[in-house]
């Protein structure tokens, strides 16, 4: 038990000398990320991007920028040697992960895609999926739209088999909504 602990020892006082810079890649790259996320949101907004494509997009952001700072912490910890082997076995690593983030591919680009539909954003009243669950839509993410249906249940369905079933739309979201005047003719 003693000559584990000494082995492991060294290992340990690395850490300790490197955690104070690690702790503080990690706090500021957090803020920076916050930063860039509200900057982002507000150029999204004013590009006057439908908002269900904002939140894809958000979310993508988010995900990549969460994952280099990951590896900055690593690196601040004076960890670049485990980022190496993980580099040097990301190969084999992305042969046998590749089957299971197909799904998560698939449901990205779907999102993207029923982002990018005016019609197909929260408020809309819809029936999707393979299963025609139908109701309000609340919400749109990266991965996943979220329906209110009638009982009030929240409906949770993965882009991708919203994007390659039918998918109805009974009533237009409110900002699609065109206002139609009608004009009355005088009697003559």
């Amino acid at each position: 038990m003693n000559t584990i602990l000494d082995k492991l020892q060294p290992f340990l006082d690395h850490l300790w000398q490197h955690l104070p810079d690690a702790i503080l890649t990690a706090v500021l790259g957090w803020i920076f990320i916050e930063v860039v996320m509200s900057i982002t949101k507000r150029l999204l907004r004013a590009s006057r991007m439908k908002p269900g494509l904002q939140r894809v997009l958000r979310g993508m952001l988010r995900v990549f920028m969460v994952f280099v700072l990951f590896v900055a912490v690593i690196q601040a910890l004076g960890l670049s040697n485990v980022l190496v082997a993980l580099t040097g076995s990301s190969v084999i690593l992305a042969v046998l992960v590749s089957t299971g983030f197909t799904p998560l591919v698939s449901d990205i680009l779907a999102g993207l895609s029923l982002g990018q539909d005016r019609q197909f954003q929260p408020g809309a009243r819809v029936r999707a999926g393979d299963k025609g669950a139908e109701g309000e839509i609340v919400s749109l993410d990266i991965r996943k739209t979220y329906l209110r249906s009638d009982d009030g249940f929240i409906h949770v369905i993965p882009n991708s088999l919203i994007d390659k079933n039918e998918w109805i739309i009974l009533k237009e979201p409110p900002s699609t909504h065109k206002r139609r005047s009608v004009r009355i003719k005088p009697k003559r």
